[in-house]
C-alpha cells in the first residue's frame, strides 16, 4: 500500500483511472427509445403507488392529518410576491393603527396607577421606593415618544463642564475631559 502511495507521488503509474468525459444516453433505435419510455413510466408509476399509499393511510387515520391531506390536490392559484407583499403590509397597517390608537386611549385616561401591597418591594422590584405602595406605568405614548423620538445626547460625562462653568454644551467634550481630570485631583488632595 505504501508503495503504491509512494509511486504516484513520484509520478509513477496511477492508481486510478481519470474520468474525462461520460457519453450521453440518447435512445437511438426503437427498441432503446422503448426501453426509457418505459424506464420512465415505471419510475412515475412507483411515485403515484407511494402517493395514494399515503394518502390511503391518512383517510384511515385522521388523526394523523385530520381532513388536510399530504399530496391533496388544489385548483387554487399561488399567491404571488405582489400579492404576499400587500397582504403583509395590509397586517402591519393593522396593528401600527391598533398601537396608536391605544396610545390615544391611555393619553385619555390619563396615567394609569396601581396599588401595590406593602411587601410588594421585597424580591427586587425596581423603581419603586419602599413604602410608597404606588408605581406609575408609562403609557404607550410615552413608550413611542422614547423609541421614536429625538435622543437626548447630553451625558453625566458631558455635564461635567456644565456644572464647573467651562462651557455651556451638555455633549462630551474636551473640556469635559479636562474638567473631570480637575475634579479627580481635588478629589485626592483632601
Amino acid at each position: 500500500m505504501f508503495k503504491k502511495f509512494q509511486a504516484l507521488i513520484s509520478g509513477g503509474k496511477k492508481a486510478f483511472d481519470t474520468i474525462s468525459s461520460v457519453k450521453p444516453n440518447v435512445p437511438k433505435t426503437k427498441l432503446d427509445k422503448a426501453k426509457s419510455k418505459l424506464a420512465i413510466a415505471t419510475q412515475k408509476t412507483k411515485a403515484s403507488t407511494a402517493k395514494l399509499g399515503q394518502t390511503i393511510f391518512e383517510s384511515k387515520n385522521k388523526a394523523f392529518k385530520k381532513d388536510d391531506f399530504t399530496f391533496a390536490k388544489s385548483n387554487k392559484k399561488s399567491e404571488s410576491n405582489k400579492e404576499a407583499y400587500k397582504r403583509i403590509q395590509e397586517k402591519n397597517t393593522k396593528v401600527l393603527k391598533g398601537m396608536i390608537d391605544d396610545a390615544f386611549k391611555d393619553k385619555k385616561k390619563k396615567t394609569r396607577v396601581f396599588n401595590a401591597p406593602k411587601n410588594f418591594n421585597k424580591g427586587g422590584r425596581v423603581g419603586l421606593k419602599r413604602g410608597t405602595g404606588l408605581m406609575k406605568k408609562k403609557s404607550n405614548v410615552q413608550k413611542i415618544k422614547k423609541t421614536f423620538g429625538p435622543k437626548n445626547k447630553s451625558t453625566k460625562f458631558g455635564m461635567l463642564s456644565v456644572k464647573a462653568g467651562i462651557d455651556k454644551n451638555p455633549n462630551p467634550t474636551l473640556a469635559d475631559r479636562i474638567a473631570g481630570a480637575k475634579m479627580k485631583n481635588k478629589k485626592g488632595m483632601a
